[in-house]
């Protein structure tokens, strides 16, 4: 699924109806209260674990 710059507005809103359908369909959530935040970040920004920045070169 592309996203970030190529991602036009029916493919974050298909992803956001579906990722409500699934909490519906496994936990019982009603879809009203699922709440969906996508951030756009860089391999330098993550870390694995350990507090290493693994991707800082």
């Amino acid at each position: 699924m592309p996203w970030g710059p190529a991602a036009t507005g029916s493919t974050p809103s298909a992803l956001y109806r579906r990722i409500a359908e699934l909490a519906r369909g496994y936990a019982g959530t009603e879809p009203r209260n699922v709440f969906v935040t996508v951030t756009e970040n860089e391999s330098i920004d993550w870390s694995l674990g350990h507090g290493v920045a693994q991707y800082v070169p």
